[in-house]
Formats: structure tokens, C-alpha cells, sequence
């Protein structure tokens, strides 16, 4: 899937206005998960990602740890274009859509970096879509 397609699936997922939100939504949710992720994580998803979709990745990382809340309230911050009124909902999608992007390794890496982090909410919505 390249970065156009990474991009609408965002969109259809989070009922986005268009490509642009799906844009600042995408970047504001791999900005604030690269912050949390090692770098050696962060730099690996980075490479299987499409070109400029984990850019944000490596920005930031410094292995941070945010709360659910936390986390939600940086993505509201970030995304500046969109009403992230259910901030988990554009994260759910996003990150959902990255998981796919990456090989079954990483997957389950960033998936127990999820739950290490207490993000018990987001990953039942991230199951209800791969069981869906």
C-alpha cells in the first residue's frame, strides 16, 4: 500500500473531510506514538512505512510514557485541521492502518508496546477492526 493509499484508508476510517485531515490526523497520532517508542522501535517502523509516513517516527522518540488520556489529549493538540472531538477514533485508525503496514515482528512488538502502555481502549477497538 503506498502513502496515497495509507492515507484514504485513514480518512474512511476516521469519516475524515478529506485527504488533508487524514494528512495532519496521521501525523499528529505517529508523532505522538513515536514520542513513546524507543528509538530503535521507532526507526524500524519507520522503514516499513511509506515514504514520508513515519518520518514523524523518529522525530520525537524518547521512549515517553502518556496515560490513554495523555495520549488522546496530544493528538487533540496536534491536529490541527481536524476536529478530533474522539481523538482514540482518528488513533484507532491510524494506527490500525500502520499495523498493516508492517511485518508480523513488529506488529506484535508495537502491539505489546500498546499494552505495556496501558492502552487497553485503543486495543480493543484496533481488535474489533482485524476481527471485523
Amino acid at each position: 500500500m503506498e502513502r496515497d493509499e495509507f492515507y484514504q484508508t485513514v480518512e474512511q476510517r476516521a469519516e475524515l473531510a478529506d485527504r488533508e485531515d487524514a494528512v495532519d490526523a496521521t501525523r499528529a497520532v505517529v508523532r505522538t506514538l513515536g514520542e513513546q517508542l524507543e528509538t530503535d522501535d521507532a526507526q524500524r517502523l519507520h522503514g516499513e512505512l511509506p515514504e514520508g509516513i513515519g518520518d514523524e517516527l523518529t522525530e520525537g522518540s524518547d521512549d515517553e510514557r502518556l496515560s490513554g488520556e495523555e495520549f488522546n489529549q496530544r493528538i487533540e493538540k496536534r491536529a490541527t485541521r481536524v476536529d478530533t472531538g474522539d481523538a482514540e477514533t482518528v488513533a484507532v485508525a491510524v494506527v490500525t492502518t500502520l499495523l498493516e503496514h508492517v511485518d508480523e515482528t513488529e506488529r506484535e512488538r508495537l502491539l505489546e508496546r500498546l499494552e505495556a502502555f496501558g492502552y487497553d481502549e485503543l486495543l480493543e477497538d484496533i481488535e474489533a477492526i482485524d476481527a471485523g
